[in-house]
């Protein structure tokens, strides 16, 4: 049974002692290879309506989420996936660290998942650690017999990042 409620389960999963509340005040740092994840998870954040602590303001919380690339890492159990990652949530701070920034994208997709299960904007104190299982996770959408809206195909996209898919097969053209 998966117990994190994330879809692919992930590979390493620790339940420790604590929750993080993101109804408290916290703030989002990022390095600067990390800044496209640090923008997806702040639309995340807003769009379940959470409070990030304002830009530029005289308070400075102590909570925090720290998104940080580590190339050097030594949590790729595959030795071929650039995608492993890693989250560790304390009462304090979340730590979401990618091996790449493909890792690092992985990564705030899972964590974008425990905030949708996350019950009054708690999340479990936890570590998780995860290598993709398969190097190609995709899907085909074809539309060129099938006409979508560009709403549609969007939402298709965003749905393949959120359960970290990595390929898009698109079949644009037909000759028969």
């Amino acid at each position: 049974m998966n117990k994190t409620g994330i879809i692919p389960q992930v590979k390493k999963y620790k339940r420790n002692p604590g929750d993080f509340s993101l109804k408290e005040l916290f703030c989002l740092k990022a390095d600067e290879n990390a800044a496209p994840q640090k923008s997806l998870l702040e639309g995340y954040l807003k769009e379940c309506g959470f409070p990030e602590a304002p830009k530029g303001g005289t308070e400075k919380p102590d909570r925090q989420i720290v998104l940080r690339v580590e190339e050097n890492s030594h949590y790729d159990e595959a030795g071929f996936c650039n995608e492993s990652y890693q989250i560790h949530i304390s009462p304090s701070q979340i730590k979401l660290i990618g091996k790449t920034s493909e890792g690092l994208a992985r990564a705030v997709q899972s964590f974008r998942q425990l905030l949708y299960t996350a019950e009054d904007g708690v999340v479990p104190c936890c570590r998780i650690e995860d290598t993709p299982r398969f190097r190609w996770r995709g899907m085909h959408l074809d539309v060129s017999r099938h006409f979508f809206p560009v709403e549609d195909v969007k939402a298709f996209i965003d749905q393949l990042a959120l359960y970290r898919f990595n390929r898009l097969h698109l079949h644009l053209t037909d000759d028969q």
